[in-house]
């Protein structure tokens, strides 16, 4: 059985500069593995004692520096990294994001089961799985907490909602989505004889060539979503008023607080 676990590094920093297009500059800047990513890890390596015959490929798109987050993948587990680089695919929105890692995923042959953090903590989006999911035409199990492969080869996941858990089974071949965890106590640590053996195992990379993409279909090119303007919403100044304690008083306290123009008589109508 095989799990790709698809992983996104994101900057490790309190602030961010934007290029011309109001994408993120990452190239240079201290990144770390997304938190609900590692999550979606820490399942596959849950699976993988489970099922011994697992193979734990670690698939990420993205400059040459987010080869620290895989080398941590091959630390904590998986049995090896794919990356997925090249100057055609940056600026790429959820849709051409996925559609480079859907090449991926077919050059690697598939998979039983693919991976993802329910969610980047930069973009925050939780569109990419799904959309992976749609174009490889399988079931998609999101917002999942935990989940284990049963003998029958089918994922049997819990996945939040609301105000419970929902019990999900579907057969393989399948994606899910991982929530991140409230705190990190549920995370292992690679030792450090597994750093050392990771940081020595080379990472395959593959760019838009070695996937047969055309430029015009991934990245900026192939991203139909374009970032016009990035902006801090403006605080809107809110103005607590305390009414009196009488009904009747308190009523004609309220009138007064009202925009005028607006006829409360029986009969009448909301003009502003």
């Amino acid at each position: 059985m095989r799990v790709i676990v698809c992983i996104k590094q994101i900057l490790k920093v309190g602030r961010v500069h934007l290029d011309d297009h109001n994408n993120l500059m990452r190239a240079g800047v201290p990144g770390m593995m997304n938190p609900a990513d590692k999550q979606a890890l820490e399942l596959a390596l849950t699976i993988k004692n489970q099922h011994p015959d697992t193979e734990i490929v670690a698939l990420s798109m993205g400059p040459a520096d987010f080869n620290q987050s895989l080398h941590q993948a091959m630390a904590l587990g998986a049995d090896r990294a794919v990356l997925l680089s090249s100057r055609a695919f940056g600026g790429a929105d959820t849709l051409a994001t996925a559609k480079t890692l859907v090449a991926g995923i077919q050059k690697l042959g598939g998979a039983d089961l693919i991976l993802f953090g329910s969610q980047a903590q930069d973009a925050d989006t939780g569109q990419v799985g799904p959309l992976v999911a749609t174009k490889l035409n399988l079931p998609q199990v999101t917002y999942m907490t935990d989940g284990t492969v049963d003998q029958e080869r089918r994922l049997v996941a819990h996945r939040l909602v609301e105000q419970a858990q929902e019990e999900v089974t579907v057969a393989l071949p399948a994606v899910g989505t991982v929530s991140a965890p409230d705190t990190a106590d549920e995370y292992h640590y690679p030792s450090l004889h597994a750093i050392r053996v990771s940081m020595d195992t080379p990472v395959t990379v593959w760019d838009e060539t070695d996937l047969e993409l055309a430029p015009q279909e991934v990245g900026l090119k192939g991203s139909p979503t374009v970032v016009k303007r990035v902006f801090s919403p403006k605080q809107v100044e809110r103005k607590h008023v305390q009414l009196p304690a009488a009904p009747q008083q308190a009523v004609d306290s309220l009138l007064e607080q009202l925009p005028v123009g607006i006829d409360l008589t029986e009969g009448g109508t909301h003009n502003e």
